[in-house]
């Protein structure tokens, strides 16, 4: 199976993974919502981020894995991928033991932050319920993830994912009805979860043909601690806002900026879809030394990204607090309706999203340890600026310290990469999100004329969102075909080639 074909697969069950997380997303925190209050709601987001904050154990294993994998797949090398699957593995696994550790001790103080509202054994309790999932996956599945990402063969994952995805979804519909305590529900989620890091293990070791007596090559994931600070920097951006919030607000004000990333992370998640398995790509492409190949991928994914971005997030930004009223109807032991802190936390995912051919190259090239210093600053931006801004501006002083963050990342990747590893002039770049950015802000400004009806039902907000996205995707394609009709082109014939060739396959 050619590069082309695999990216089309991995698009399309990526997709297809996306949409039922983003579908069951939105149902189960409104029935937690409904059948518990803001304040459950908030807890359990609370304990996810923390419980995410102890995976930086395994920061930069990932890449330093993937990299390594990408010329023994290449050359078809199998005993090289035992040696440095089984070196992942039991890496993985000395994470898994410590990260078991860290929780108990974690579930003995994180009740003490919360106590106000919930009472310790009940706060303690559920962080190690909810924990068991992310020790399943350490200890049995990540490494064989990895492998299947570094061999651009991710639709294995995603179409396990939503097998689990759709059975957590079910079990916790079934148990919220039966009247199960939140702990009961998250005991199931915990269950579901574990399906995909097994099955993952078992599918690997079949497919590939692994030697189970291979010795680990550690050499091969020598790069994991400058990877970690790519890691770190994404943990951060993921992570810091919530985690500020925890400290400094309260779970009612948690459950609102979740609710809002619901939409932000949705779209961020279906984006990335675009361009699932763009790293290993990349990275097969590099260890090939195939580089005009790799410029003009580039200039495809680029495109493909910046259009769909301009049409998807210039819609959200106006949809989304509306969206929100609606969502949340009924719902009144604090207000929804936050419309600055939607515009940011939709103009700072779309700016993460559209730096993601530039951190895949960073990655596939291996270029870890050459711009672990760009990380550190943006973690370090996003870190100081929200939290001088959080106590004053609550959830959207942590949404402008994570816009800052990303800008500068943005930037900085965006020169790296242009400069070192494409070898093409700045000015493309600049161009691109020049265009990209006016195409969003006419968008925002012409939808403005709309009238805006009253966010009564959901069917009052269908029919807006459709003159919305309407009106987007006539300005994106006007704009692009204005500024890139022949990369506009170019992608159309590509797109539809690969298609013809799996049609008729």
């Amino acid at each position: 199976m050619n590069r082309g074909k695999k990216a089309v697969y991995n698009s399309l069950a990526s997709a297809a993974s996306q949409i039922v997380s983003m579908i069951c997303g939105f149902i189960l925190p409104h029935l937690i919502l409904s059948a518990f209050g803001s304040s459950y709601n908030g807890i359990t987001s609370s304990v996810a981020q923390f419980l995410s904050v102890i995976a930086l154990l395994r920061a930069g294993v990932g890449g330093a894995t993937r990299v390594s994998l990408y010329k023994s797949l290449a050359d078809n090398n199998i005993q090289q991928v035992s040696a440095t699957v089984k070196a992942t593995e039991l890496f993985m696994r000395k994470v898994a033991l410590i990260f078991s550790g860290i929780v108990v001790l974690f579930s003995l103080l994180y009740p003490y932050l919360v106590k106000e509202e919930f009472d310790w054994l009940f706060a303690a309790s559920l962080v190690l319920v909810m924990s068991l999932s992310t020790f399943v996956q350490y200890f049995f599945g990540i490494t064989y993830q990895f492998l299947f990402q570094a061999d651009q063969r991710q639709y294995i994952t995603s179409i396990l994912e939503i097998i689990a995805v759709i059975v957590n979804t079910l079990l916790s519909v079934i148990l919220i009805r039966l009247g199960v305590g939140i702990h009961g529900v998250k005991l199931g989620s915990a269950v579901a979860f574990s399906i995909t890091p097994i099955a993952l293990s078992i599918i690997a070791k079949k497919r590939y043909h692994l030697d189970p007596h291979a010795q680990p090559d550690y050499s091969s994931i020598s790069q994991r601690w400058d990877a970690f600070f790519h890691q770190l920097a994404s943990f951060i951006h993921n992570n810091t806002d919530i985690t500020l919030l925890t400290i400094f607000t309260n779970t009612r004000e948690i459950s609102v900026y979740t609710v809002y990333y619901l939409v932000a992370n949705g779209l961020k998640h279906v984006m990335s879809t675009l361009v699932v398995g763009v790293e290993s790509a990349f990275g097969n492409i590099i260890a090939k030394q195939e580089m005009d190949t790799l410029q003009r991928d580039v200039v495809y994914y680029e495109t493909l990204l910046h259009v769909f971005s301009s049409i998807l997030f210039g819609a959200a930004i106006v949809l989304v607090t509306p969206f929100v009223q609606v969502y949340t109807k009924g719902i009144n032991d604090v207000n929804y309706s936050r419309y600055m802190f939607g515009y940011l936390a939709i103009v700072g995912e779309m700016l993460y999203v559209l730096r993601s051919p530039y951190e895949a190259l960073v990655n596939a090239a291996g270029h870890f340890k050459q711009t672990k210093k760009y990380a550190f600053a943006e973690a370090g931006i996003n870190l100081i600026v929200s939290i001088l801004l959080v106590r004053r501006y609550g959830i959207t002083g942590v949404v402008i310290g994570t816009v800052i963050a990303i800008v500068f990342r943005n930037i900085s990747y965006g020169t790296y990469t242009s400069k070192v590893i494409l070898h093409r002039a700045l000015s493309k770049l600049l161009k691109r999100f020049c265009v990209t950015a006016s195409t969003t802000l006419l968008i925002i400004c012409i939808s403005h004329v709309i009238p805006i009806p009253a966010m009564v039902s959901y069917f009052n907000w269908i029919l807006y969102a459709i003159e919305i996205t309407l009106l987007s995707v006539s300005i994106t394609f006007l704009i692009n075909i204005l500024f890139y009709k022949n990369d506009v082109l170019q992608l159309t014939r590509k797109i539809r080639s690969i298609i013809i060739s799996i049609v008729k396959r």
